[in-house]
């Protein structure tokens, strides 16, 4: 997941970033109920408060001294977070965190993801790049930064995003980076990662696993659509069909994983891959 991320932030020159994975650390039931937040909405639909949960979060990780090693902390939940206070799609946020917080006691993030699909790879760049001082694009840090693109860091688009930073974004970084280069050493050290550092992309993770099942899983038997059936014949470019059996298409059109080729036939688009449902230059 760190590589992926590091991919989307490929065209930003200054400052160059690079993840390490420094620890991994599975919260218990009873460290949870010290920091979560939540409001049962339904039987099985439990909303978890973002900004309250990322306050009582982020002094649950300064007073247990287990994550001293790590510049930037985040939090992979199930839960369903809501933003009331700065998200304007009806509460809903895919991850909260506090801006300019690394290298901080505020270097917590929070991130929901499926643990299916590497459906939160979104929101776990936009909180890293918030985390290093990127605003939200059309938010009141940063009024001025709009683009019809839906840039990553765009607060209002859900769809139709590109993958990429705009140039606003790119700018706050940089003057965060000259701010910080010679007064917080850890926006230079080099941190020892638990493992191995990987080039490896979501699309390698489905070698070895069916993506539509992963995608899907209420459909046990779903898997890719022939080339052949109607559906994915008229499926968009870095999208594909998914069937709930050999023959049925589920009606469903998901994008394709990170780093799928997008190379067409006759050996146009070289070396592009699929990044957010975008055909890029990797």
């Amino acid at each position: 997941m760190l590589h992926t991320a590091e991919v989307y932030f490929k065209d930003l020159e200054c400052p160059e970033i690079e993840l390490y994975l420094v620890g991994l650390y599975n919260t218990t039931k009873e460290e949870e109920d010290k920091f979560e937040v939540t409001e049962t909405v339904k039987p099985n639909i439990i909303h978890m408060d973002g900004p309250f949960t990322l306050a009582f979060l982020q002094e649950w990780v300064d007073e247990s001294g287990k994550f001293n090693e790590s510049d930037i902390v985040i939090l992979l939940t199930k839960r369903i977070i809501v933003d009331y206070i700065g998200n304007p799609l009806f509460g809903l946020a895919a991850g909260v965190s506090y801006l300019d917080g690394i290298c901080s006691p505020l270097r917590v993030g929070m991130v929901y993801d499926t643990g299916r699909d590497f459906w939160g790879i979104r929101s776990l760049i936009q909180q890293i790049a918030h985390l290093l001082g990127a605003p939200w694009d059309e938010g009141y840090q940063a009024p001025n930064c709009l683009s019809k693109e839906g840039p990553l860091m765009s607060i209002r688009s859900v769809v139709s995003l590109y993958p990429t930073l705009s140039n606003c974004t790119k700018d706050y970084l940089l003057q965060k980076y000259q701010e910080n280069l010679h007064t917080e050493p850890c926006w230079m050290d080099t941190p020892k990662p638990i493992v191995s550092r990987t080039k490896n992309l979501p699309v390698h993770y489905f070698e070895k696993e069916e993506f539509c099942k992963s995608a899907h899983p209420w459909y046990p038997e779903g898997q890719y659509c022939p080339n052949d059936h109607p559906a994915q014949n008229k499926t968009p470019i870095c999208n594909v069909a998914c069937c709930m059996n050999e023959t049925t298409f589920s009606g469903f059109y998901s994008s394709t994983p990170d780093g799928t080729n997008c190379t067409d036939e006759n050996g146009g688009d070289e070396g592009k891959v699929c990044l957010f449902s975008k055909c890029v230059t990797r």
